[in-house]
């Protein structure tokens, strides 16, 4: 939700969130979510009073859960997950693995 609230006003402010949020993650509690996300895009010129509103009102949950909702009816349960033509590769894996799949279905399309 927060990620999402972020985009809406910078699509880099989702990328901060993202980076602060990894490097922070045992500081980080559901208690003070809400302070570490301000703090975190404090500096990058996002207005952190329209995205506090966005995150007291969790608008956008709705986003969060169709995303959710789709992923489930493909299948998907972790993540990474990587898609090419409807074959689903999951999890971390080596560019070849990528290189097979693709060639795969190059020859397939002739």
């Amino acid at each position: 939700i927060a990620g999402e609230c972020a985009f809406d006003q910078d699509k880099n402010a989702f990328w901060v969130l993202y980076d602060y949020y990894f490097q922070h993650q045992p500081d980080i509690t559901p208690e003070n979510l809400k302070e570490k996300t301000l703090e975190a895009v404090r500096d990058i010129g996002i207005n952190t009073a329209r995205l506090a509103d966005c995150l007291d009102n969790e608008q956008t949950k709705d986003r969060v859960q169709s995303d959710i909702a789709e992923a489930q009816q493909l299948g998907i349960i972790s993540t990474p997950v990587f898609l090419i033509i409807g074959r689903k590769i999951s999890g971390a894996q080596p560019l070849e693995k990528f290189k097979h799949f693709i060639d795969e279905e190059l020859a397939r399309a002739g």
